[in-house]
């Protein structure tokens, strides 16, 4: 039979450093990263301009219907044909 066995579950040594700038920025960077990756699962693009000519609005995803619509009263809905697309060539 082969095995560990500890004496005590006491431990003896702490090490202590400190972190380096770039341990710290990747921290910030992965914090970063994830709550937009949670606010972009959570929002959607509403397919309404929040003013004539302005930037197309997100609204939270899981709302009902009969909210959406209300929320999107009065607002322009979004002209498709207005985009930037590439010409033919």
């Amino acid at each position: 039979m082969i095995g560990f066995r500890f004496n005590t579950p006491i431990i003896d040594k702490i090490v202590v450093r400190s972190k380096t700038y770039t341990e710290i920025y990747a921290e910030l960077g992965g914090i970063y990263a994830a709550s937009l990756a949670i606010l972009m699962m959570i929002f959607s693009k509403s397919g309404h301009l929040d003013k004539k000519g302005g930037k197309e609005m997100y609204i939270f995803a899981f709302l009902p219907d009969s909210w959406r619509k209300k929320w999107l009263t009065g607002k322009e809905a979004k002209d498709e044909s207005t985009t930037d697309k590439a010409a033919p060539v």
